[in-house]
């Protein structure tokens, strides 16, 4: 290791000596050397965008839920609709009324005469 200090010292003073005595005479030259590895070239680095983050959604799980239904009553069945005769009062006896005062009744119409219809 010593050796190679020397010879590196060594070189560089008679580089030292050698332009000073060129540069009497006027002349110009230089010598040089490069000590080390040539460095390679690479392009130059590319920046880019991180990939933006994704967010998996949030699961959410539920316990079932039970609706106890109350029982299911079916609907009146509908009674093909009563034609009336002309000339005739009908009526209804659950809701104490008479036909076209009332349109609708639950039970049976009773036909009444118009004789009975005139007393009234």
């Amino acid at each position: 290791m010593k050796a190679t200090i020397l010879a590196f010292l060594a070189l560089l003073l008679s580089q030292s000596a050698l332009a000073q005595h060129h540069s009497h005479g006027h002349h110009h030259s230089r010598f040089g050397f490069y000590l080390g590895v040539p460095y390679p070239w690479y392009p130059p680095p590319t920046y880019y965008y991180p990939p933006s983050v994704v967010y998996a959604p949030v699961l959410t799980i539920r316990e079932p839920v039970y609706i106890e239904q109350s029982e299911v009553v079916a609907p009146p069945p509908v009674l093909p609709r009563q034609t009336f005769e002309p000339g005739f009062w009908y009526y209804c006896q659950e809701r104490s009324a008479y036909y076209p005062t009332v349109s609708s009744c639950p039970g049976p119409w009773q036909k009444v005469g118009p004789s009975a219809n005139q007393n009234r």
